[in-house]
């Protein structure tokens, strides 16, 4: 008869692990200010999602800066330092959705 061997069913499963964990240290870490081997060895240690978690807390490598203060390292749409609006360059507001 048909016998299913789990420890085959176990290999699998690490190995898609390991393959998921190692493409998402590496986009991540092209993004991200995280060297790529220590992107893995968070993954590896601790779960995949606490180890994104951490990734995500990393700076961006290009950061959008303020030009009105001049502040280097913001990554939102409003500034830390002045408060005022940072313009994007890859964003644009529909007209039609404006009221």
């Amino acid at each position: 008869m048909f016998s299913f061997n789990f420890s085959l069913l176990v290999y699998v499963f690490i190995a898609i692990f390991l393959v998921l964990a190692v493409l998402m240290c590496y986009q991540e870490s092209k993004r991200r200010q995280i060297n790529f081997y220590i992107a893995l060895l968070l993954s590896l240690v601790f779960t995949t999602i606490i180890s994104y978690i951490i990734i995500l807390n990393s700076p961006l490598r290009e950061a959008r800066g303020c030009v009105s203060c001049g502040n280097t390292k913001n990554e939102s749409d409003v500034c830390g330092m002045c408060g005022n609006l940072v313009k994007r360059d890859d964003y644009k507001i529909e007209s039609h959705l404006v009221e």
